[in-house]
């Protein structure tokens, strides 16, 4: 952030934007995006995506997410890459997860995790898939660690895993609840 200002007007608009007042956090997010906050730039596009205090607009969203990752925001490089899975873009997607994923950002190492195990715009690599998945689990990435629970309970990973998986997948699911319920909105919760 640029000044004590710019981090008090961010504040501001996630405490709007937590309280549902979208139409002030938008205001405060778009004046930050404006003057090149990348977090604000991120907000702006996903407000958009979402047409929380603006017109629903899937392109202009895009724009700004592109902005966000222009400067090396792995949210905004996340962002875009779900952009391009939705097209089917595989290719464009990978270029933008592995941008994110070189900030070990729990979400595009997610989706980089599934796109191998699945063989989705790669080949198929279901190990190198399950060491994404595990490098996002390790961030705290809850659906990562969903994933991985699940493997295990289904004996991907062997018969000794499952009874591993039947241990961890509760309770990560118990630490992904007391981690909501403290922290709200997190990076965790997202896939």
């Amino acid at each position: 952030m640029a000044s004590e200002e710019d981090r008090k007007a961010y504040e501001s608009a996630r405490r709007h934007l937590d309280n549902r007042q979208f139409d002030e956090a938008f205001a405060q997010y778009s004046r930050l995006a404006e003057a090149g906050d990348p977090r604000s730039q991120v907000f702006v596009g996903w407000m958009c995506s979402e047409g929380w205090g603006t017109t629903k607009d899937p392109a202009r969203a895009l724009e700004w997410y592109r902005k966000a990752a222009s400067v090396g925001s792995p949210a905004g490089a996340y962002y875009c890459a779900g952009h391009a899975i939705r097209e089917r873009s595989y290719e464009e997607a990978l270029k933008w997860l592995y941008m994110a994923a070189a900030n070990e950002y729990g979400p595009a190492l997610l989706w980089l995790g599934i796109l191998h195990v699945r063989g989705m715009g790669v080949a198929t690599d279901r190990a190198k898939g399950i060491k994404y998945l595990e490098r996002a689990a390790a961030t705290g990435n809850f659906l990562a660690r969903r994933h991985l629970g699940l493997m295990m309970v289904r004996g991907e990973f062997g018969p000794l895993r499952v009874i591993a998986g039947l241990i961890l997948f509760p309770y990560w699911a118990i630490l992904a609840l007391v981690e909501a319920l403290s922290n709200g909105y997190s990076d965790k919760f997202m896939g």
